[in-house]
């Protein structure tokens, strides 16, 4: 049916992991997970989600104790948040947790990176569904999933700003590109 490969990650032990949404296992989107070996084998794949909301994973990253991967949950009304996977290296999930604003706010994650303290550096945009605007949303999280700050930014004054990728620099702090305007610039 519907299959949409996000991203992949080139692990530790020389295999590829492949983070995938699909419709097969439901009829709704869920996050679907694939490791592979070097030779493009399968080696074991999952799929995480329920009937009840449409889950897509955008990202992966390796750890050197699993795999956290980064997904957007979207209910009936169309409001997004953001969902955080931690899966072992068997793929098992360890842990995963909702980050949402409000009723009138979506966030749409965009990727997410290991910070040198075990934590997790996530890029996304907070749209504001009424006024048809996003601002750039930067998030970081301690090793467990706790939220230890948050940055949204107004570039352009109340236009379309987002923030598509980011990485923890080499002095420690944390750099984003993305873009901004209107829908149509």
């Amino acid at each position: 049916n519907f299959d949409e490969p996000n991203s992949f990650e080139n692990s530790i032990d020389v295999v590829y992991l492949i983070v995938v949404q699909t419709d097969a296992v439901d009829s709704i989107v869920d996050v679907w997970v694939v490791k592979t070996n070097d030779a493009g084998e399968l080696s074991w794949q999952k799929t995480f989600g329920n009937s009840n909301l449409t889950e897509n994973g955008v990202c992966i990253k390796t750890e050197s104790n699993g795999y956290i991967i980064l997904g957007n949950f979207q209910d009936m009304n169309w409001t997004e948040s953001l969902w955080l996977l931690h899966l072992d290296a068997q793929g098992t999930l360890t842990w995963d947790q909702q980050i949402s604003k409000n009723e009138t706010d979506t966030l749409h994650g965009t990727s997410i990176t290991t910070t040198t303290d075990g934590g997790y550096f996530i890029t996304g945009s907070l749209y504001d569904m009424i006024n048809y605007v996003s601002d750039a949303y930067l998030l970081k999280l301690n090793h467990q999933g706790a939220t230890q700050w948050v940055k949204i930014l107004d570039l352009s004054n109340g236009l379309c700003d987002e923030a598509n990728c980011g990485i923890q620099a080499r002095d420690g702090g944390y750099v984003s590109v993305g873009s901004t305007g209107d829908l149509n610039n």
